[in-house]
């Protein structure tokens, strides 16, 4: 995959974590909902943990979000280009199929109450489980709010 090419792939997974965060973060209990942004910007920032959060920077960066989602609320989900041409960002196993070979997994589903949550990371490693094939992702290329631990596919 060409760097041009996964830009666009890191592209569209993250308007579609964004259109999924538009429709759902009103859905959210405002301390959750608080919590989740707090850890989206650190992921954004790069900041780690522990370190201390510019409180001016994140007032600023909360009404962005915001406002970027009221354009995006309405918007259908962006189908994610691939080799083989755009794909249903919901055909999960069609896209793994295609990004492991080059290091990447893929992740889209739903979560608590329906919302949609869509990852692109790289690929950590692949391990068997009895029946099920488990990949694990490391770093994170594209996310949303909701960061699930794991998600059962089938």
């Amino acid at each position: 995959m060409t760097p041009a090419a996964l830009q666009r792939l890191v592209q569209a997974v993250q308007t579609n974590c964004h259109i999924a965060d538009a429709r759902g973060a009103a859905d959210l209990t405002l301390c959750i909902y608080l919590l989740q942004m707090r850890e989206l910007y650190r992921w954004e920032q790069g900041i780690a943990a522990l370190q201390p959060l510019p409180r001016e920077a994140i007032a600023g960066w909360l009404a962005e979000r915001e406002s970027l989602w009221a354009s995006l609320e309405e918007r259908d989900y962006t189908p994610l280009p691939l080799d083989s041409g755009d794909t249903d960002p919901f055909n999960v196993a069609a896209v793994n199929a295609q990004l492991q070979p080059h290091g990447l997994v893929y992740g889209a589903g739903y979560v608590a109450a329906g919302r949609a949550s869509f990852v692109l990371g790289q690929l950590e490693r692949v391990e068997r489980r009895g029946d099920l094939e488990l990949r694990v992702c490391g770093i994170e290329l594209a996310r949303g709010l909701s960061a699930p631990p794991d998600a059962l596919q089938g």
